[in-house]
């Protein structure tokens, strides 16, 4: 069963974080040929609680797609490139998630292979969500975000919650933990 692997790190000095920056150029492309990986995205975050226009340059994301959990564990362990992030984050998490539904296209791809079976309701969910945003509607998302993420700070079934994008302010990417179902919804 395709899983999906979220990496998030969080670099702490100045070196560490000029060096992360940096893996946004250099990681990309060996990250992509890491062997089992079908899909890749590196991305940054935002400040504050979660979406946020200025840049968060002490958080970083990795997202990898992998045809089985098996194959993600394995590539997770053996990748010079992520053992890197590691060794120079200050704190790092991954998660691991396979998909129950997906809709759209990332880069003209359909790259997650909704699992047959449901879910139980009362398990963990995670929410990835991607946009690509228009010149036209930016002012508007962003004006938006402050009372979106207020909105959020009470809801007690939420678990974690990042706010990445692939290229600043255009091509933004959520992504949370809920502790049910009913609570996402």
């Amino acid at each position: 069963m395709q899983t999906t692997t979220i990496s998030c790190f969080r670099f702490e000095s100045v070196a560490a974080k000029l060096w992360a920056f940096s893996q946004m150029q250099f990681a990309r492309g060996p990250l992509a040929r890491t062997p089992g990986v079908l899909f890749c995205k590196l991305m940054g975050s935002g400040t504050g609680e979660s979406f946020h226009p200025i840049p968060n340059f002490g958080v970083y994301a990795v997202l990898l797609i992998w045809p089985s959990m098996a194959d993600a564990r394995k590539g997770l362990a053996d990748s010079t490139v992520l053992a890197n992030y590691r060794k120079n984050a200050a704190e790092h998490l991954t998660v691991y998630l396979q998909t129950q539904s997906a809709w759209g296209l990332w880069d003209g791809l359909a790259p997650f292979d909704p699992n047959d079976t449901d879910a139980p309701e009362t398990r963990p969910i995670g929410v990835l969500t991607r946009a690509t945003l228009r010149k036209g509607n930016l002012y508007e998302f962003w004006k938006s975000v402050p009372s979106v993420s207020d909105s959020l700070k009470d809801e007690p079934g939420l678990i974690f919650k990042l706010g990445m994008g692939e290229i600043p302010w255009v091509q933004q990417v959520t992504f949370s933990i809920w502790r049910d179902a009913k609570d996402m919804r």
